[in-house]
């Protein structure tokens, strides 16, 4: 039974037969930090780190040549793979756009094309004093290890805002531009692309979806105020009118169902009291007044839009309660012209709760 050398998990694997000329892999060794993500030696140096993923699809085994081309694809594969993962974990925190992922992709190629700061390492007391070594005489092994930190490091700080920073794509020194753009593959952002709409992990529709209902929950908007947000989001027209069209309707039916439920909840307690009334001795005819009074309590022709309106304004009624009608509407009125209501919903809004506070008072 062969011995496997942990620190050469693949070295106990048969090599197929290699020409006898070319650079060949000597070793293949996993990171310290991370399992996954191999290093690879060629003729006794290192060349490169490439995840595991990678190394499997790649079927590299130790003494196979290593040619300069074959060099070139790996890392490739290994920016492609990495840019993937870069993909996914922006998607973890909410769905997002097309144009934010691709904008965050370039973004990300862009940083890591710029020159890094090399680390420079200072000599130790016990040096100075002639015992031990210097701190910047490290093994091969530290060597990569810190080498590999430092990418990890530069991807990992980049942030996840969705206000992506477009200064390189807005630069007024055109080589900067140049430099910046050159750096993008877009061959590559595409096929990655292609990959997640294959996956539904990117979906305009469902992300204007998810849009819509995030702001109508926490923060109330009008049509106007939506569009222009999902716009700057460069989301088609079509589907932005087509996701305000199912977000109605479907705000429609929850509505409706909840006048059924309250309706039926009503009848029931109805039926209570005057069993209750019966077995009393009361008057049968006592609850027609408060029937009457619950049905008309569900009477509501409201729009979706307009009981959005009314929604975001009762928020904000304590604070004009006190004025006179005039000011009462034109503060609130443009409170919500603001969050991007029409005239026609402010006007139905303003009137309804002026007259609610009248009939408080």
């Amino acid at each position: 039974m062969a011995v496997i050398d942990p620190k050469n998990i693949l070295g106990g694997l048969p090599v197929p037969a290699q020409p006898a000329d070319g650079p060949k892999i000597s070793a293949i060794t996993p990171s310290k930090r991370d399992p996954e993500r191999l290093h690879i030696y060629v003729d006794g140096k290192y060349v490169m780190t490439v995840n595991l993923m990678v190394l499997a699809e790649a079927r590299l085994k130790v003494g196979e040549t290593m040619p300069t081309q074959r060099v070139s694809e790996l890392q490739q594969a290994e920016r492609y793979s990495k840019l993937y993962d870069r993909a996914l974990f922006f998607l973890t925190s909410r769905p997002r756009s097309e144009h934010e992922v691709i904008a965050k992709l370039k973004e990300v190629q862009r940083k890591a094309a710029r020159p890094q700061p090399v680390k420079r390492y200072q000599k130790s007391k016990s040096v100075k004093q002639g015992f031990g070594r210097s701190r910047y005489s490290k093994p091969v092994e530290e060597e990569v290890e810190e080498q590999e930190e430092l990418e990890e490091v530069e991807e990992l700080d980049l942030g996840l805002d969705p206000e992506l920073d477009q200064a390189a794509e807005d630069a007024d020194d055109p080589e900067m531009q140049a430099e910046a753009n050159a750096a993008v593959n877009e061959e590559m952002i595409e096929r990655i692309m292609n990959k997640l709409r294959e996956q539904k992990l990117v979906d305009d529709l469902a992300f204007a979806m998810f849009w819509i209902s995030n702001r109508q929950q926490f923060r109330p908007s009008g049509e106007r105020l939506l569009k222009m947000e999902l716009r700057q989001k460069r989301i088609a027209d079509d589907i932005i009118v087509q996701a305000l069209e199912q977000y109605a309707a479907e705000r429609a039916a929850e509505a409706e169902r909840e006048q059924e439920l309250a309706a039926a909840a009503a009848t029931l307690s109805r039926a209570s009291a005057k069993a209750a009334a019966v077995a009393a001795g009361a008057d049968e005819d006592e609850d027609e007044d408060d029937q009457t009074l619950d049905e008309e309590a569900f009477d509501d022709d409201a729009t979706p839009e307009q009981r959005n309106a009314l929604a975001a304004a009762r928020k904000k009624l304590r604070t004009y309660a006190n004025l006179d009608r005039l000011a009462f509407k034109r503060r609130l009125g443009s409170f919500l012209q603001r969050r991007g209501y029409g005239f026609a919903t402010i006007s139905y809004v303003t009137d309804k709760l002026w007259n609610e506070l009248q009939d408080e008072r």
